[in-house]
């Protein structure tokens, strides 16, 4: 129909591989970040950093693993709006990364029930939603900008 804007058609393949792609980058900073902090520690990177809740206590190490989290939620965010390029898609896009970091953490060292867990997740997960969507409206609202065509008849 005319002067109506249609939805983008659904596409499980592009939607899939923006998830795989999210989820890596995800993955990539979280463990760059704790490789750096570890590095500058002189402790090595484990699987337990990524995927335990007892990685995230308040110790000199439990510190470096929160702002570990904390970065990698702003640059999620960033990423999140580069690839997904809508506002209204960020919440969902970050819940799925979120979601599936969560299942992974129950698949390697069962349920968490630390509470500190569950907050850092939560903050974190508000800041990449929050970022993300702001972001992508910057982007949406910025203004278009038509060049003059000159049309020879």
């Amino acid at each position: 129909p005319r002067g109506k804007m249609l939805p983008p058609p659904w596409d499980p393949l592009s939607i899939s591989s923006h998830i795989l792609l999210l989820q890596s980058i995800f993955y990539f900073f979280l463990a760059s970040f704790l490789g750096v902090f570890d590095w500058g520690m002189g402790q090595v990177l484990s699987l337990d950093q990524l995927f335990s809740p007892s990685s995230l206590e308040f110790s000199s190490s439990g510190i470096f693993t929160f702002a570990s989290f904390f970065l990698t939620s702003i640059l999620l965010a960033i990423s999140v709006s580069f690839i997904v390029q809508r506002s209204k898609k960020c919440l969902d896009y970050t819940f799925t990364v979120y979601f599936i970091h969560f299942s992974i953490c129950c698949i390697y060292n069962g349920f968490p029930y630390s509470i500190i867990w569950w907050g850092n997740m939560l903050v974190d997960f508000v800041i990449s939603s929050l970022i993300g969507e702001y972001l992508c409206m910057k982007m949406e609202l910025r203004e278009i900008i038509f060049e003059k065509v000159i049309i020879q008849v």
